[in-house]
């Protein structure tokens, strides 16, 4: 009977430790069930974070890329994940310039091409360079006679663009008094060009009378 006894009471403390080692290995193996492990950040490096439960890996997802430029055209191109994680990278811009003319606009048109996580992007941003405008000297290519207009041409330096104007017809005329006026006549001034001879006149007015009086009675 009490060999009995103690079978029972040994069979009890047997399965109590076997209960025992098998929680234990269940919990081990729940720590071991759950992936703490970290993503692919797109450049080869596995990033740690406990966004990763239970076995489960995030994989990101960049959008679009997206393009910084600054005001010296250097640019910087970059993606992010919705988890909130960023790529980027900057490239060298190669550029293209087509000079402005008198009369047109040029341009410089810088281009980048990147590559992002094994993908190939490029894009360009273009400086627009005003047209210069004419750059005109003047020189007279016809003298102008007393009767016969002259020329005034204009011409550009940088192209050849030219005009012409034209130099009024002119005489060059000195005056001299011909003939004097008196009190009842009308006197005349003479107007001759010096290049060529021609002449007018222009009348001088009567002087009128200048008297004075006295008493003489």
């Amino acid at each position: 009977m009490k060999r009995k006894f103690l079978l029972i009471i040994l069979a009890i403390a047997c399965a109590f430790c076997l209960a025992l080692g098998l929680t234990a290995c269940g919990d081990n193996g729940g720590d071991n069930g759950e992936n703490n492990g970290g993503y692919d950040d797109g450049n080869g490096d596995n990033q740690g974070g406990d966004d990763n439960q239970g076995g489960e890996q995030h994989t990101h997802a960049y959008g679009d890329i997206k393009w910084s430029w600054a005001d010296d055209y250097s640019v910087t191109a970059y993606a992010e994940c919705a988890c909130g994680d960023r790529i980027e990278g900057t490239a060298t811009v190669t550029s293209q310039t087509t000079p402005a003319t008198c009369t047109q606009d040029g341009k410089t048109v810088y281009s980048v091409i990147i590559t992002i996580n094994g993908t190939v992007y490029n894009d360009e941003k273009t400086q627009t360079i005003p047209a210069t405008g004419h750059d005109y000297t003047s020189e007279i290519t016809k003298q102008p006679t007393c009767t016969e207009v002259g020329e005034k041409t204009f011409t550009c330096g940088v192209c050849g663009d030219s005009y012409t104007e034209v130099v009024e017809a002119t005489h060059s005329y000195t005056s001299e008094v011909t003939k004097q006026p008196t009190c009842t006549e009308v006197g005349e001034t003479t107007y001759t060009c010096g290049a060529c001879g021609a002449s007018y006149t222009e009348e001088i007015k009567a002087l009128g009378h200048s008297y004075n009086s006295e008493v003489t009675k």
